[in-house]
């Protein structure tokens, strides 16, 4: 014994339960990332290949959280069940339904807007006739061809205008 006080402190902690806390002696999650440092943020970073890419998730002191791609990534893709439903492309570009984001915002499906699934507008695009539409659901009915377009016909109340307007109805 050398007689000198010491001070013990703890960068790690790991709770009977399994819980993994650093900067923190009471993790309350599996994993608990504390920073005691005033300035800058608090940060968990996630490294693959020798720190060519990683994934930085950080919390600043001005309450902004965020998920960062680091490195030459090619994009941050969002999966469920091992399927890409979304991704994010290192040019900025988001893709729905699509790995191929050809504009700041490709959506690869219908989209809508409405109260549940049989009462709502529908905007989407059908590659089996090329053409955009605009259309309702209502009460579980489609009504797909209230506005459409294809070769730069428009079409109101018909799904092939076969002029530039055609209104039907």
């Amino acid at each position: 014994t050398g007689g000198g006080a010491y001070a013990s402190t703890f960068a790690m902690q790991i709770s009977q339960e399994g819980k993994v806390g650093i900067g923190t002696t009471a993790p309350a999650n599996n994993l608990h990332v504390k920073s005691s440092v005033s300035a800058g943020s608090t940060s968990l970073f996630i490294e693959r290949n020798l720190g060519t890419y990683g994934l930085l998730v950080t919390a600043d002191n001005n309450g902004n959280s965020r998920l960062s791609a680091q490195g030459a990534v090619a994009g941050m893709l969002f999966e469920i069940g091992g399927s890409e439903k979304l991704r994010i492309s290192n040019n900025g570009r988001v893709g729905i339904g699509t790995n191929t984001c050809s504009s700041i915002l490709h959506v690869d499906a219908e989209m809508s807007l409405g109260q549940d699934d049989d009462n709502r507008s529908m905007l989407g695009y059908s590659n089996s006739t090329n053409r955009l539409y605009i259309g309702t659901r209502q009460g579980g009915t489609n009504y797909s061809d209230t506005v459409s377009v294809t070769s730069g016909n428009v079409g109101i109340g018909t799904t092939a205008p076969g002029a530039p307007l055609v209104v039907v109805g």
